[in-house]
């Protein structure tokens, strides 16, 4: 613990006074405007915070919430992977899937929310989340790919080393670090996406349906400390995927 401290002291003591600040400024706004149906203050926020903890539904709401947040990390992360590999193995597929990659970077995220819910709105939030998540699953891998060093790959090709184990021994120990590294931020953002979805798409059994509900019953409080869970749980993955990248591929460091 002291060693760590000292190497990063300074960097703890900043992240700490960034977290006072905010907190600083939501009570100079409260106390601005001291009107709980528009600003709750801390206080009553962090209460229902901790109550929330109490109840059987958050933890349901929660779990779907991670699971829809899970289901469409995960299968944009295959979809993306299947398409950079089937670039690898045939070039025109690079270009084939390029318009592809453009048009869910590009296309309106409320639209298509809109136009998903008329159909599927069940599965709303995990399409629309999967639309965003999947054009940065393949950038990051595409980067990733365009990074392993060339001369392993020749010299593999001089030896005649076969395409599996070309991937299973160089490239993929090679990208491993860089995906697992921004993981963590992805799965933070893809849960946000899935929460906006859920609010907009009235999708059950979610933390967004809650959000909604406490924004109907005009329970403010409720609804500060519902998108505090949301901020602590996307804080709380994108530090466990830090600690295991820097656990797991200190090797890569070194």
């Amino acid at each position: 613990m002291t060693a760590f401290l000292k190497r990063h002291g300074l960097s703890v003591a900043f992240a700490v006074l960034s977290i006072a600040f905010m907190f600083a400024a939501w009570a100079v706004s409260w106390s601005v405007k001291p009107n709980e149906l528009i600003i709750p203050s801390i206080g009553k926020t962090l209460l229902q915070f901790f109550k929330l903890f109490a109840e059987g539904a958050f933890w349901k709401a929660l779990g779907m919430t991670l699971a829809r947040t899970l289901a469409a990390v995960v299968l944009s992360f295959v979809i993306a992977a299947l398409c950079i590999v089937l670039g690898l193995i045939y070039a025109p597929f690079k270009n084939f899937f390029s318009p592809i990659i453009a048009v869910c970077r590009t296309v309106p995220t409320m639209a298509v929310t809109l136009i998903i819910m008329l159909t599927f709105k069940a599965f709303t939030p995990v399409v629309v989340t999967m639309l965003v998540v999947f054009p940065m699953f393949y950038a990051q891998i595409s980067a990733a790919v365009d990074g392993v060093d060339k001369e392993l790959l020749d010299m593999a090709k001089v030896y005649g080393v076969k395409r599996r184990a070309v991937f299973s021994k160089i490239i993929i120990p090679q990208i491993a670090p860089a995906i697992v590294m921004q993981l963590g931020t992805v799965l933070s953002f893809a849960l946000k996406l899935t929460i906006s979805a859920e609010v907009l798409a009235y999708a059950g059994n979610g933390i967004g349906e809650m959000m909604k509900s406490a924004n109907f019953a005009t329970q403010i409080a409720r609804l500060a400390a519902l998108t505090l869970v949301s901020v602590v749980a996307g804080l709380l993955i994108e530090g466990l995927f830090f600690v295991i990248t820097r656990v797991s591929f200190r090797w890569k460091r070194t």
